[in-house]
């Protein structure tokens, strides 16, 4: 999985979605697989379940924190 994050990184800009398991009852299993793919650098799963979406999506969205961070190196960045 870190290969196809690096390649997929190399790439282009559209970071990979990792695969699929048919163990979708376990949502706590899921929120952790979820965290750890985006760790490697996915931005998505797929899902075979619909009550997997809303689990994938809180693991794989940045925290409050990451965000905050990112906007203050941002704005460091743009200021003159």
């Amino acid at each position: 999985m870190c290969e196809l994050a690096s390649a997929s990184a190399e790439a282009g800009p559209v970071p990979p979605h990792d695969g699929l398991s048919a163990a979708y009852p376990d949502l706590e299993g899921w929120h952790r697989w979820a965290r750890f793919a985006r760790v490697l650098g996915c931005s998505g799963m797929h899902a075979i379940h619909p009550m997997q979406v809303p689990v994938i999506e809180a693991g794989v969205q940045p925290s409050g924190a990451e965000l905050a961070r990112t906007r203050d190196l941002l704005e460091r960045w743009e200021a003159p």
